[in-house]
């Protein structure tokens, strides 16, 4: 993540504004959804507002002068604006408030105190109940989130040219447990991906939330079956397609079956660069996981493909047996004997199997980055990557987990925030 600071503060032509990294930014206005404080225009404590050729700030009640002074001034009027020493300082009415910097989130004091969040790459405002993000030449900031699996889209807002997407990818499903007192196979956990990609305002940009892997059916005897690769999270300017994909996130690889006592197999994790390969189970090879520049190898299963894991080796006999089905959407694919491959800008490949033997874990999916202040992340087995990344939500993207005697257990959506 780029870590640009707010440098000064200064008027140009009768506009005020900050500099950034030396890129100067308008602020216009800040942006929220209260209750109005002044009036003529309305507004609300904090906005920033150029009425009757001044700049104003709403101190609550009423609209005040945004003054500055490069002086030890005594703080006798909200909105005014000083350089004390070379740290930017904002009057509330009372009492100096440091202009900072700063990458945390939540909860905010004191009031009329500003910063420049890092994390956010905005300006905001502390109101007593929260940041407030200002807006920034026209474009009024905010987050949207998915959670749930879903193909959807998203509307650039007006005078937005910049947004910050976060992905992870889905989780694949274990493998079932197949014999008296085994378990399946855990499934492998979904990937990260975070860049800052320029926009066009008022675009539509297409989100796929990647499905979870399916768990593989259990049984008493032998005949069980391997997990699904869970689906790649991302998001495309224009149809899906490679060519379109701004971030993406790959998917966890399908955990494989238990027939055997001693058996391995866990499904590999989602990428990152490169999707991490499926655990290899006694002579049996785990799927490769999805690169850059090519879909993984098979163990003996299917190779992966553009956007799409590869199949679980397919059984030669299998009477009733039931697939881990592969997570949708976003590319995941079954599971038979061996793991299914997850999903991602190169599908992981499909687990291998071996009669006598346990099957093994299919690869997992890669991700896609454009743009700048790029990050990426590959899970390892069912450690979800990014977990302690800000905006990670508990048990997204989680591989699913083995079952004695049962069917194995799905993995979970993936999840994508857009910041603009």
């Amino acid at each position: 993540m780029a870590n640009n600071k707010l440098k000064y503060m200064e008027t140009q032509t009768g506009i005020f504004q900050i500099c950034k990294c030396g890129v100067l930014a308008l602020l216009l206005s800040y942006t929220a959804a209260v209750a109005a404080d002044c009036a003529g225009p309305v507004g609300k404590l904090g906005q920033i507002e150029w009425i009757t050729a001044e700049l104003r700030f709403c101190d609550g009640t009423n609209w005040q002068i945004l003054t500055s002074t490069n002086t030890a001034t005594a703080c006798t009027q909200s909105g005014m604006i000083r350089n004390n020493s070379g740290t930017t300082q904002v009057c509330n009415g009372s009492f100096w408030r440091d202009f900072t910097v700063s990458t945390a989130i939540g909860t905010c004091t004191p009031v009329g105190k500003f910063r420049y969040s890092t994390e956010r790459k905005w300006v905001e405002f502390c109101d007593a109940t929260g940041w407030r993000p200002i807006a920034t030449n026209g474009c009024v900031h905010g987050i949207t989130t998915y959670s749930a699996a879903a193909t959807t889209t998203f509307g650039v807002p007006a005078n937005c040219t910049q947004i910050i997407i976060k992905a992870w990818g889905a989780g694949g499903g274990s493998g079932g447990g197949g014999a008296a007192g085994l378990t399946g196979a855990r499934g492998g956990s979904g990937g990260f991906a975070e860049a800052t990609v320029t926009v066009t305002p008022l675009a539509t940009l297409n989100v796929i939330i990647g499905g979870g892997g399916g768990g593989g059916q259990g049984t008493t005897g032998v005949n069980s079956t391997s997990g699904g690769g869970g689906g790649y999270s991302g998001v495309f300017n224009g149809v899906v397609s490679q060519a379109n994909a701004l971030v993406m996130a790959g998917g966890g690889g399908g955990g494989s079956d238990q027939g055997v006592a001693g058996g391995l197999g866990k499904g590999g994790g989602g990428g990152g660069a490169s999707g991490q390969t499926g655990e290899t189970s006694g002579t049996t090879t785990g799927g490769g996981g999805g690169t850059g520049a090519a879909g993984g190898a098979g163990g003996t299963g299917g190779v992966g493909a553009a956007l799409l894991g590869g199949l679980g080796a397919n059984w030669i006999f299998c009477g009733g047996c039931v697939a881990g089905t592969g997570g949708t959407p976003g590319g995941g694919r079954n599971g038979r004997w061996g793991g299914g491959g997850g999903g991602g800008y190169f599908g992981g490949g499909g687990g291998a199997w071996r009669l006598g033997e346990n099957a093994s874990g299919g690869g997992g999916g890669s991700c896609r980055l454009t743009g700048t202040d790029t990050y990426e992340e590959v899970a390892v087995y069912e450690a979800v990557a990014a977990s302690t990344e800000i905006d990670y939500a508990a048990s997204a993207g989680v591989g699913g987990t083995g079952v004695t005697n049962a069917n194995g257990g799905a993995g979970n959506a993936g999840r994508v925030l857009i910041i603009y």
